[in-house]
């Protein structure tokens, strides 16, 4: 689902200084990981864990997060 599929009016993304991306207006949250094909593209996502709706995210932005 596209982030245009849901009224987002209300939505807000603040970046912290050396800290995550705070996320809020009651968005919906799932994991989605990209499905590549024998040769290695990038040809969709695929559908992974949904996450229980929160008024507010803490998003990790240093990828050293598992």
């Amino acid at each position: 689902m596209t982030m245009s599929a849901h009224k987002a009016s209300n939505a807000k993304v603040q970046i912290a200084k050396n800290g995550p991306y705070l996320v809020s207006g009651n968005l919906p949250l799932a994991k989605q990981t990209i499905g590549t094909n024998s040769a290695g593209e990038s040809v969709k996502w695929i559908a992974g864990h949904v996450y229980p709706a929160q008024a507010t995210y803490a998003l990790c932005r240093c990828g050293h997060s598992a």
